[in-house]
């Protein structure tokens, strides 16, 4: 069984060799075969006080959760010797939500029912027999109306998920999978569509919100600091004041200030580069009438909308506008 350093380290190792998300995620679940389950865990580290505060958390899983734990169930005072020692543990849903988290792709909800009913978590989703064989997605088992447990499908029919440790099983599944999702972000709209999938752009961008890091928010971060004149420190991390400027940001462009940006916020954010008049042929005259008409370039437009947005922002706060 690998460790988790192990893994850190050869994840560390792939990034930089520039080994594609998909890919990465591929890799770094076989190195976490054997790791253990533990129910609500999302990739802490295995040690008796995680344990602990798992059982704490869920009193109805609380006599399992201690009875695999050699210190917890009595059977050794300490961890030392023990299989767990340096590996993480996960449920199911915290499973595919630590692989995403990994390549910087986030996935919201608390369980796996709820992963798969916010929409924003896929750009793709169906029944399993529907299943895109050649990508990586998430996979799920629905049981009386709920999804019962979750997944990472790695193509070719495999599967690897948490259920007592990570392992590995083969569609259908015992019982069979019945669902398919692919994650916001994981691949190009282009490849998608080569897939055979019919997606947008809008549908394959992650939604970021409160607690989210990676590159996607320092390019959020940048771009607030492009239109709205804020200065914000561009470090990855959505944190109180990305959210507070997303608020402003958005209550300013009309759209519904929640602080979350998905497609809509992207949008406004990040709207289709063009002249915002189109350019006069020099071959024809100019009317007397439209002679003070002028065609300004994009990116001029966005610093003087930038000083503009910035000027209100100002009034706004100060005089009550």
């Amino acid at each position: 069984m690998y460790t988790a350093s192990y893994a850190a380290d050869e994840l560390k190792r792939w990034k930089a060799e520039g080994i594609v998300c998909a890919d990465l995620i591929r890799r770094l679940a076989k190195l976490c075969m054997g790791w253990p389950y533990v129910f609500g865990a999302a990739g802490e580290m295995c040690t008796v006080s995680n344990r602990k505060k798992y059982a704490g958390y869920n009193p109805g899983y609380a006599d399992n959760i201690r009875k695999a734990c050699p210190v917890l169930s009595g059977k050794q005072s300490a961890c030392d010797g023990c299989q767990w020692v340096d590996t993480r543990i996960f449920d199911c849903r915290g499973f595919i939500r630590w692989l995403l988290e990994q390549v910087e792709i986030p996935l919201y909800g608390g369980g796996a029912t709820t992963q798969w009913e916010t929409a924003s978590n896929w750009a793709a989703k169906g029944g399993i027999e529907s299943i895109p064989q050649g990508l990586v997605c998430c996979v799920f088992k629905r049981k009386e109306g709920k999804m019962s447990h979750a997944g990472m499908y790695m193509g070719g029919g495999e599967i690897i998920h948490c259920s007592t440790t990570v392992k590995t099983d083969t569609l259908p599944g015992r019982p069979a999978w019945t669902h398919w999702a692919v994650p916001a972000g994981l691949y190009t709209t282009e490849e998608l569509r080569a897939a055979g999938l019919d997606v947008s752009d809008a549908q394959n961008t992650p939604t970021l919100r409160k607690g989210t890091e990676g590159e996607l928010v320092k390019k959020l971060q940048e771009r607030l600091n492009e239109l709205t004149g804020v200065v914000l420190n561009v470090d990855g991390k959505f944190g109180a004041k990305t959210e507070s400027d997303v608020i402003h940001f958005q209550d300013l462009n009309d759209l519904h200030a929640d602080g979350i940006v998905g497609p809509k916020t992207w949008a406004a954010l990040f709207p289709a580069e063009q002249n915002i008049a189109p350019a006069i042929p020099a071959s024809e005259p100019v009317p007397d009438d439209q002679s003070h008409t002028i065609c300004i370039p994009y990116a001029d437009f966005q610093s003087i909308r930038a000083a503009v947005v910035s000027a209100y922002s100002i009034l706004k706060k100060y005089e009550g506008v």
